[in-house]
């Protein structure tokens, strides 16, 4: 069986499973109600930018102003000094990108390094966070996608149709057999492993839990079942996922 997959996370688009995630693996019908739609508009917009070279602190208050949107980073000029650097010079692109293509473009242009490299993600009201990986995993959300679609079998049927009766009974009886065979000799596949391992080895691997991160994910009755911060749920779900859910749905 072949799994195919689209995250469309800014710098993954499995476009995030991933291109990353998949179109499929989208939330649930419930969840999907309780997304904010109008929380996904300031990420879709193409901003109006002149472009230019300034430093960090004043190209995302100026982003902040174009996306009309709030933006809050963690700067390492704070106490525990993780953060980006709000002096790094910054250049802006020009008009025409939405708000996920200007990050992606401005956040290693002032990242430390520090924290496990810094990223990005929609907090529960609305504004967008950055920081360090190391302070976002410190806010998990839980998130279940439906996966039956991926994980559902396609028969197979390898002989051909014929128009000699003889020929096709014989043909069956033969196929009957070498199926048996076949069966009998195959190793038994788990396509949920297969999207498990492509998930956990193609976004932010280091991250989870298996790595020695703390993010987790499990395949539990044709649901996705994942528990990690808001920036790697939104390159598994795409858009939807980059908007974080009320926390009551949080552990």
């Amino acid at each position: 069986m072949s799994i195919t997959m689209s995250v469309r996370a800014a710098s993954l688009t499995l476009a995030g499973l991933a291109a990353a995630l998949p179109a499929a693996a989208q939330p649930s019908h419930e969840e999907s109600r309780r997304l904010p739609g109008r929380a996904l508009a300031p990420l879709e917009r193409p901003l109006h930018l002149e472009s230019s070279t300034m430093p960090a602190r004043q190209a995302l208050a100026a982003l902040s102003a174009a996306a009309r949107i709030r933006v809050r980073a963690a700067w390492s000029d704070a106490a525990d000094g993780l953060g980006l650097d709000p002096e790094a010079r910054v250049t802006l692109p020009a008009s025409g990108a939405t708000l996920p293509t200007i990050l992606e473009l401005v956040l290693p242009q002032c990242d430390t390094g520090a924290g496990g490299g810094t990223t990005w993600q929609v907090g529960e009201d609305g504004a967008i966070e950055i920081g360090p990986r190391a302070s976002l995993n410190r806010r998990p959300v839980v998130r279940i996608y439906d996966i039956r679609d991926l994980l559902a079998r396609t028969p197979d049927f390898p002989e051909a149709a014929t128009l000699d009766l003889q020929a096709a009974l014989q043909a069956c009886n033969n196929s009957a057999v070498l199926r048996e065979n076949d069966l009998s000799e195959r190793p038994e596949h788990h396509p949920d492993q297969d999207l498990l391992d492509l998930i956990t080895q193609i976004i932010e691997p280091d991250q989870w839990w298996i790595t020695g991160g703390e993010a987790t994910v499990r395949v539990y009755g044709g649901q996705l079942v994942v528990r990690a911060p808001a920036y790697i749920q939104r390159q598994i779900a795409g858009p939807a996922g980059a908007v974080a859910l009320p926390s009551s749905s949080r552990p």
